[in-house]
């Protein structure tokens, strides 16, 4: 099976590259909305109906991005099961994922109900989502721009115990400053 993968992987490569820009693009367009929106300390259900519209495109795109790195990956299995890049990509491409069914599924569903700004202290479960929306967006953002940036270069002088310890120092560092960001926002007008 190996030759007509490797065939057909310039096409791939391009559909791959394609659905990477098309992700990340969409995801920095959504991020820059909800701080956008977030201003007045509210996000309406028109915002929330824009978001939810873009991240349609972003699940649609991440699939093609997945069926392509399959693709991808079976043109050279012995190769790409090896690659430290490839491998920190695909932890990657997993954590979009999960991050994304949290998005979709726990926080965009209560957006319009969550309070940006001062007073959200009386109820912890819309305070909580907050928080999470803060989290999920700085994973979600990292994340892309990691897996975009992994995809745009040939490889990494990394091994991949290195390269997972660095991604995962990237990680860290997004969810703490979400969360000092959360506090900011939810203790001062921007």
């Amino acid at each position: 099976m190996e030759p007509f993968f490797e065939t057909i992987k310039p096409v791939v490569i391009l559909i791959h590259a394609l659905s990477a820009s098309v992700g990340f693009g969409t995801v920095v367009v959504t991020d820059t909305l909800f701080f956008k929106y977030i201003k007045d300390y509210k996000i309406s259900a028109l915002e929330n109906s824009t978001m939810q519209a873009l991240s349609k495109v972003i699940w649609i795109a991440f699939s093609i991005l997945i069926f392509s790195g399959i693709l991808l990956y079976l043109s050279d299995p012995a190769r790409y099961s090896v690659s430290s890049k490839f491998l920190i990509k695909t932890i990657g491409v997993t954590i979009i994922f999960i991050n994304g069914l949290i998005l979709n599924y726990l926080v965009t569903p209560a957006l319009s109900k969550i309070s940006f700004g001062i007073g959200d202290s009386r109820n912890d479960k819309f305070r909580v989502l907050r928080k999470l929306a803060f989290a999920t967006g700085a994973v979600s953002m990292s994340t892309w721009t990691t897996v975009f940036i992994l995809g745009s270069i040939r490889s990494i002088p990394l091994t991949f115990l290195q390269g997972l310890l660095v991604f995962a120092g990237v990680l860290v560092c997004a969810i703490i400053g979400s969360q000092i960001f959360d506090s900011i926002v939810a203790h001062r007008r921007l």
